[in-house]
């Protein structure tokens, strides 16, 4: 049977994706969302009617578009649709025939699975809806995307640790499981013939005593360690990851989000080292008892395991109620998060612009709209959690009373009663336990899709690369670069050389694609067409860590971090001594500031500098860059903030001690004394020169030099 599984967006511009993935899923091919960001970059600008035809024939399915006013009016109702809906957002809907009247199940990647009527589905359709059938060419995928397809590894390869743990569990609670044995035994001689042997019994309990705690002392050693390795390796997995994948997964993010998303690690490593665990010994206990029972009373064991799966079936029911709005609370989360994270990271801004109001009034919204979402949660819980607690406490009352009840075809003891009592406290118990610990699991899968879609991701593609030691020339070959698939080039048919020893310059209003040109530079985006070469070797195939060792870039807004400055330039490199520290603080012109400091290089720079001016940081992030010795120096704006004097010593400076400079600017008064001068203007070369070549064309660096009265 066909069916939709419901795909949700993790970012604002992903909708179309999304649907486009339900659409793909409904006909037998599943794939993660990073599958169809990989075949179409929406980037930060979403997708159009146009790009979803476009990929849907793609992927082997022939698309249909349909033009209405009412839903009703469309053909094929017992098939998909994409709707495209009036706030400029996808969803998939499909005619819900188990429903009596018009009622259709709509699957939003933003709230989830909605019941909607078709008038009130009417209201929010903005008149186009899009359909398809498969071709020969749509290939279908016979594997399933699991949740805990990146945890597994991680799990499996800890099996011997998670055994030991299952191993002591069982053991100490076989233990447990002797206690109403002995009391069984102790209260039907005390009621038959009145003779207790208590130092046999004193004796036994003791014994008992000891090795449970021996037990679990070992057991809780072993599972201390299990959380260690869990916690280490799935940490370690994550942020190894996110080195590793495109940038853009970055740049189409708000930091609140991705740090949403690494703050629910605690929260997985928590369930997999303690419910999995628990899981599995509750299923064992559940076996030993049964088993125990099938040997002793097996009379009585169809009645336990009708109460045992009326449990389990009810458990199973609110475990999928809790789950779903587990996923609507933490989709609000995610929201408030980044919303935080705006707050703190631009308080600066805010406080200047006098915004408050307005981001506490955002603030307050987003507050409301996530607690309001987290009472549900809570709600659905704790009455879960009641009833269970209710149950665990009554039903072995209930099952005693059963047992002496006149409809009882059982003659029992009373020390039997007793021990039957204790075990199906305990059986019952260890039955909630595992629905609960069922329950903690599935819960989870809504934390895991966040970070399944971070590992996901794809990184660039591997290839063999080779070393360089030395800088002796850039050149960018008819580099073009789009930043998605629906937008305009940002840089068209770029061609730039940089020899060693010289200072080469780009000048160009806002927009113009600079900063792009240094993103690419950086190796953060790959040209869409052309070449980056450095040293006559294909930018590509060369090894990263020996380009950094050479190229240093330092970006418009640089990161500082509530260090002493020392630190903050070495970012703890022990290869670097503070004799290279005050070397590069001298090339950057702040040493005779900073040593005039109480605490000199060891004083602490307040979050995000706040103690310090802007120039003063941007002769620090030089400095930072300055003390790995690179051959190579790219400046994005990075004197913007410095007065005409400072920033004439530090090229001085550069030019003495023979470092090759491609600066970014704006500013004139930076590229002047620039053996060369590349003029860009909406992501293209539009002259190239030095100062005075460049004046003499009385072109576009020529009216600049006006607007500045630079002449």
């Amino acid at each position: 049977m066909k069916k939709i599984k419901l795909s949700k967006q993790t970012a604002e511009n992903e909708c179309g994706l999304c649907c486009i993935s339900m659409l793909a899923t409904y006909y037998k091919k599943e794939e993660p969302l990073s599958y169809y960001r990989n075949l179409f970059n929406t980037g930060r600008d979403g997708m159009t009617l146009a790009d979803l035809f476009r990929v849907i024939k793609t992927i082997g399915i022939e698309p249909k578009a349909y033009q209405t006013k009412n839903l009703i009016d469309l053909p094929e109702q017992r098939e998909p649709f994409i709707l495209y809906m009036k706030n400029n957002h996808f969803v998939v809907a499909i005619f819900n025939k188990k429903k009596k009247g018009r009622k259709i199940d709509v699957y939003d990647p933003a709230k989830g699975l909605r019941l909607m009527s078709l008038y009130d589905l009417n209201a929010e359709f903005a008149g186009i809806a899009l359909t398809g059938i498969p071709t020969p060419e749509f290939n279908k995928t016979s594997k399933k995307i699991r949740e805990f397809r990146h945890i597994n590894k991680i799990v499996l390869s800890l099996l011997p640790l998670l055994l030991l743990v299952t191993g002591f569990s069982l053991i100490a609670y076989l233990v447990s499981v002797f206690i109403p044995l002995i009391l069984r035994t102790t209260i039907d001689n005390l009621f038959s013939s009145r003779i207790i042997h208590f130092g046999e019994i004193s004796f036994t309990v003791f014994a008992l005593t000891l090795f449970f705690l021996i037990i679990s002392l070992i057991k809780n050693k072993i599972s201390i360690l299990l959380q260690e390795k869990l916690y280490t390796n799935i940490s370690y997995k994550v942020i190894h990851h996110l080195f590793k994948i495109n940038y853009s997964f970055f740049d189409n993010r708000s930091p609140g989000n991705i740090m949403f998303r690494l703050s629910l690690l605690t929260n997985i490593q928590d369930v997999i080292s303690e419910s999995m665990t628990k899981l599995v010994v509750s299923f064992t206990s559940i076996f030993v008892i049964l088993s125990y029972l099938v040997l002793n009373y097996h009379s009585i064991l169809p009645l336990l395991l009708i109460i045992i799966f009326i449990i389990g079936l009810a458990s199973y029911k609110r475990s999928q109620k809790i789950l779903i709005q587990k996923e609507k609370e933490l989709g609000e989360k995610d929201k408030l998060d980044s919303l935080l994270n705006e707050i703190v990271n631009n308080m600066f801004q805010i406080r200047c612009l006098n915004l408050e109001s307005y981001f506490q009034k955002n603030y307050i919204a987003g507050f409301f709209s996530f607690i309001n979402e987290y009472k549900k949660s809570q709600r659905k819980i704790q009455n879960s959690n009641t009833v269970v607690n209710a149950l665990v406490m009554f039903l072995p009352i209930y099952f005693v009373l059963f047992l002496i009840s006149p409809f009882s075809p059982y003659q029992l003891s009373i020390g039997t009663l007793f021990a039957l009592y204790s075990i199906s406290t305990t059986l019952f118990t260890q039955v909630f336990s595992a629905t609960t610990d069922i329950m903690s699991i599935k819960v989870m899968k809504a934390s895991l899709f966040y970070l399944n879609d971070l590992l996901d991701e794809y990184g660039p593609e591997k290839i063999i690369t080779q070393r360089i030691n030395e800088f002796e020339s850039l050149t960018m070959q008819d580099v073009s670069f789009k930043y998605n698939d629906t937008s305009e080039p940002a840089l068209v048919a770029i061609n730039i050389n940089v020899n060693k020893g010289e200072k080469v310059s780009i000048v160009g209003s806002s927009g113009s694609g600079k900063t792009t040109l240094v993103k690419l530079l950086a190796n953060l985006y790959r040209p869409e067409s052309g070449k980056i070469i450095f040293n006559g070797i294909d930018n590509n195939a060369i090894n990263s860590d020996s380009f950094k060792d050479i190229v240093s870039v330092v970006p418009q807004n640089s990161v500082y971090f509530n260090k002493s400055i020392y630190k903050n330039i070495t970012l703890d490199d022990d290869t670097i001594n503070e004799v290279d520290v005050l070397s590069a603080l001298e090339t950057a012109n702040l040493l005779n500031e900073v040593i005039s400091l109480p605490m000199g290089i060891h004083t602490i720079i307040s979050g995000q500098g706040g103690n310090f001016s802007g120039g003063q940081l941007q002769r620090l992030s030089i400095a930072r860059a300055l003390v790995r010795n690179p051959q190579l120096l790219i400046l994005d704006e990075a004197t913007s903030s410095l007065d005409t004097e400072n920033e004439n010593k530090i090229f001085l400076n550069l030019k003495k001690k023979k470092i090759s400079l491609l600066t970014i600017s704006h500013r004139l008064s930076t590229v002047k004394d620039s053996d060369k001068i590349i003029c860009l203007e909406h992501g293209r070369v539009i002259e190239t020169g030095n100062h005075k070549e460049l004046l003499n064309k009385h072109g576009y660096y020529s009216n600049l030099c006006k607007q500045v009265e630079m002449r």
